[in-house]
């Protein structure tokens, strides 16, 4: 499951990493409670989890643009070039 897969070591490693090159929100800047996005969950109807190319699959974001984004925009519509 995915709250498993956010337990493993694998996701650890990928989280330290996005952190690393990212190391604060996209999208306002802050460096504050930060959280590592998924831009998208699967390709086709394979899982990309343990997959992730961290240029286009993950986004550093702060809790509060984090729930934003999720309040506002679904996956299907995830407009990447707006934080990147």
């Amino acid at each position: 499951s995915y709250n498993t897969y956010l337990q493993s070591s694998h996701w650890k490693k990928t989280r330290e990493a996005q952190l690393g090159r990212k190391p604060v929100c996209q999208i306002c800047k802050s460096g504050n409670n930060l959280h590592i996005h998924h831009g998208r969950y699967s390709e086709g109807s394979k899982t990309i989890l343990g997959r992730e190319r961290p240029k286009l699959d993950l986004f550093t974001l702060c809790s509060s643009c984090h729930r934003h984004w999720h309040n506002t925009f679904s996956l299907q519509e995830f407009p990447r070039k707006k934080i990147l």
